[in-house]
């Protein structure tokens, strides 16, 4: 009798934990393209924004490259994917404070899941009165195939003025 029970306990339970399970490989997927900012996902957030603030750049230290993260399954094709300024939050003048060599398109390229958004710090004269410094805010838009991630969408880049 202590044979047969042993018997349908060793392949009893294991049925009762091998049968009918979910399959849950797929529920971890991304399934939508996404694009942050890399500095945006380890930076907090400046005080009443839904961006970080990141550290005042000198005038005249040149080209400065900001990494876009893509979420999400590698493609096939390069994409373009479009960024904007913040109107609103920003004070900084493009040509003046600071110009954008690929415009407001960043590239990623095929397989790939790193694009670069490049911004040259121009050398200005010092301004001696008003603020310390100035501030131009990027937003990612995307295209038809990658979406902004909300959370992590938007950098602020500080120039010294003085």
């Amino acid at each position: 009798m202590r044979y047969i029970k042993f018997i349908i306990l060793a392949l009893g339970i294991p049925m009762l934990f091998s049968s009918c399970m979910k399959e849950t490989d797929k529920d971890f997927y991304f399934t939508t393209a996404l694009a942050e900012f890399d500095l945006a996902t380890n930076t907090a957030n400046a005080p009443g924004r839904n961006y970080p603030l990141l550290a005042a750049r000198l005038r005249g230290s040149g080209l400065v490259s900001y990494q876009i993260n893509l979420l999400g399954e590698q493609l096939n094709a390069d994409q373009t994917i479009a960024l904007r300024i913040d109107g609103e939050s920003t004070t900084a003048v493009e040509g003046v404070h600071y110009r954008l060599p690929n415009g407001l398109n960043a590239t990623l390229p095929a397989n790939s899941s790193f694009a670069n958004l490049d911004v040259e710090v121009l050398d200005f004269p010092a301004q001696p009165t008003g603020a310390a410094s100035v501030a131009v805010v990027f937003e990612i838009v995307g295209n038809d195939v990658i979406k902004p991630s909300e959370n992590h969408k938007s950098i602020g880049m500080q120039i010294n003025v003085r």
